[in-house]
């Protein structure tokens, strides 16, 4: 890079500018001097051209290898070498502007609506500034800790369900912390992006803009550059190291004023970065995202766990199981805060408060009555996002852009189950009935790549239907008759780990399964009993439609006759009997419940009738045949009350006679 001086010059140099008097012959010579000091006076009241312009002007077919240039001005020398900078400029043909959180391609980011989220950017600039935090970041059990203080937790891992802001909380945050001076660098990661879904420019990206934020380092990353030009093809570590750390140890050696510099590197949406294939695309295989999130976050760890490491990095992401493994590991402890966005932030006063604001433009730019919409609505909203931010501003974002009136798209949002079923009483789809623009788009393509990030979409998908099923299990109250059994239907959540032991057939599938649904499945912590007593749970309410409605699922789409298929078919499999066949492969969570009085009961309470109405399907009557049903009978008949066993018996000979082959058994499956 050049100086080029912008102080006028009292004395410019000869050998830039030559006197427009010198040439003046016809007057005496003490007239000609007064005149050129008359010219000197007027040239010295205006800069001198800049210099590229003036070195070498309309110069042609010109080469210079390893150059000297002066640049003279005044009192004003600066001097550089033509390849001084080369490093430098090496660097920036790697850095991807659009990561950056003030870049042209960011600026329809999202941000924190004014007045939202105050309390979370408190903690998150509170943590920066003093490296204190307030008690939602550290109460995980299952991360912080390790016996670090405070000051030397140089990370932070903001975490929460899927929509819940994450992304806009990290853009305030860098915009916040860039005012006020305290912005080292930033990378925003997108999948939809190109070169911001890659590890490959990360580094760099940081790197150039710790030179430009950092007073004096710029310098030492570009020789950091000149010493190995190949930097950019090693792994992230090794870039790291040489690019960022070690310029920075070398310029602490110098520096007397460490605690000036500015703190924060922000890092969002890291479960979104993924590596290169060999034709530069974004690359979408499983195994090599988790590969690559694994080395950049244990690289920023790394760092973060220095004791003399001066900065702080701000990470967010979806709470993917490499991420977690990782940072629950004791190294990463020690460095870490976690701070996860749920009900403690109270998110339904911050989306109140937006709904509220965003629909005040609408009726302003649409001329519509202060009236509308009615609190009630508003209320009703707040309740369907579960806390999920971009639940409601996907909703404001198609009240907004309508093409017919705001009221009429309002009415599709809260009519959106009767406008888009297209199901039959058995879930089997049919034609639609009308045409209906889906207000979900984008929370339906989140709530895709999220599934489409496990090892078995499809099966995931049948596992997030059990657990739903599992979740609000139809319990019947039988103390007085047949008939008011099904009047007094109570539902009943199951543990996690009765799930697990009932839907896995091979050990570790629970985990395979639901390991990259952390951001839309709460998952019990393994520790203690915890599985055993705390059901799963959806964080949105709007997963379920996704999942029943074929127009929004689309591909992932699984119809209720077969899951229930799926059902039917592990609990044959799993109910406790001394001649039930089992798999070589079940898991020992398995083994451990199914001799178990807990499991047997959970087993027992199931109103196997339920399933019964499907038996029609040839799938179920194979099923059923497959199993020794005097065991499955004899186990019925051991954990049901009198009144139960003389309603299964009622149902057993009325739904299923066709079973021909286990005519035996239901001969002995007498009422009491």
């Amino acid at each position: 890079m050049y100086f080029y001086s912008l102080i006028p010059s009292a004395n410019p140099s000869p050998s830039c500018y030559e006197s427009p008097l010198a040439n003046v012959g016809a007057v005496s010579e003490q007239k000609r001097r007064s005149l050129e000091d008359l010219g000197h006076r007027l040239i010295s009241c205006f800069p001198p051209p800049p210099f590229p312009h003036v070195m070498f002007s309309d110069a042609r077919d010109t080469y210079i290898q390893n150059g000297t240039f002066t640049t003279v001005a005044g009192n004003y020398i600066s001097r550089e070498d033509s390849v001084s900078e080369a490093g430098w400029a090496k660097l920036a043909h790697s850095v991807v502007t659009g990561a950056m959180h003030n870049s042209l391609e960011r600026s329809d980011s999202p941000r924190c609506h004014p007045e939202t989220r105050v309390a979370v950017q408190g903690d998150i600039m509170s943590w920066i500034n003093y490296g204190d935090v307030g008690s939602p970041c550290s109460s995980d059990p299952q991360f912080g800790g390790g016996g670090a203080t405070p000051a030397h937790r140089n990370l932070m891992w903001v975490t929460g369900p899927a929509g819940t802001g994450k992304t806009a909380i990290l853009t305030s945050i860098a915009e916040i912390c860039d005012e006020q001076g305290t912005l080292a660098a930033s990378f925003f990661f997108s999948f939809k992006h190109a070169k911001r879904n890659s590890k490959e420019h990360f580094v760099p990206t940081l790197a150039y803009q710790l030179g430009l934020a950092v007073k004096g380092l710029r310098p030492l990353i570009n020789n950091a550059v000149r010493e190995d030009g190949t930097i950019f093809s090693r792994n992230i570590k090794t870039q790291f190291e040489f690019l960022i750390l070690k310029p920075v140890w070398q310029l602490m050696e110098q520096d007397e004023f460490i605690s000036e510099w500015p703190k924060a590197i922000v890092v969002d949406a890291l479960d979104e970065c993924g590596p290169t294939n060999r034709e530069g695309r974004y690359s979408v295989d499983r195994e090599d995202k988790e590969g690559s999130q694994y080395e950049v976050l244990s690289t920023l760890v790394a760092a973060a766990s220095h004791p003399h490491f001066p900065f702080r990095i701000l990470i967010a992401s979806r709470a993917e199981r490499v991420i977690r493994t990782l940072l629950k590991g004791p190294s990463a402890r020690r460095c870490t805060h976690v701070l996860t966005l749920d009900r403690r932030y109270n998110p339904d006063a911050d989306i109140a408060l937006l709904l509220r604001c965003r629909f005040a433009e609408i009726r302003r730019q649409y001329g519509i009555t202060a009236n509308w919409p009615r609190e009630g609505i508003i209320a009703l909203l707040v309740d369907k996002a579960s806390g999920q931010f971009i639940y409601a501003a996907t909703v404001l974002r198609f009240i907004q852009n309508a093409k017919r009136s705001p009221r009429e798209h309002l009415n599709i949002i809260l009519d959106i189950k009767l406008a888009l079923d297209t199901t039959g009483p058995a879930g089997v789809p049919e034609s639609p009935t009308m045409e209906v623009p889906n207000p979900f788009a984008q929370l339906d393509a989140l709530y895709t790549a999220i599934l489409q990030s496990t090892p078995d979409p499809s099966y995931a998908t049948m596992w997030l239907h059990i657990i739903d099923y599992f979740s609000n299990v139809p319990q019947y109250d039988f103390s007085n008759n047949y008939k008011s059994a099904w009047r007094n239907l109570r539902g009943v959540a199951f543990p996690a780990a009765f799930v697990d032991a009932f839907m896995e057939a091979h050990s570790g599938d629970a985990e395979r399964v639901l390991g990259n649904l952390h951001s839309i499945v709460h998952v019990p912590d393994a520790e203690g009993d915890n599985l055993r007593t705390i059901p799963y749970s959806f964080y949105h309410k709007s997963l379920v439609e996704f999942l029943k409605n074929p127009l929004r699922s689309k591909e992932l789409y699984i119809r209720e006759d077969v899951w229930r298929d799926h059902l039917f078919r592990r609990y044959i499999a799993v109910y406790p009997g001394p001649n039930t066949p089992r798999s070589s492969g079940t898991s020992g969570a398995l083994v451990s419940w199914k001799d178990s009085a807990d499991f047997a009961s959970l087993c027992g309470s199931l109103t196997i009738f339920d399933y019964l109405r499907f038996l029609q399907e040839p799938t179920f009557r194979d099923t059923l045949l497959q199993y020794d049903i005097s065991s499955w009978a004899e186990h019925q008949l051991a954990h049901r009350q009198v009144d139960n066993v003389n309603l299964v018996y009622r149902h057993i000979h009325s739904m299923v006679g066709f079973i021909t082959l286990a005519t035996d058994a239901l001969a002995s499956f007498e009422p009491i």
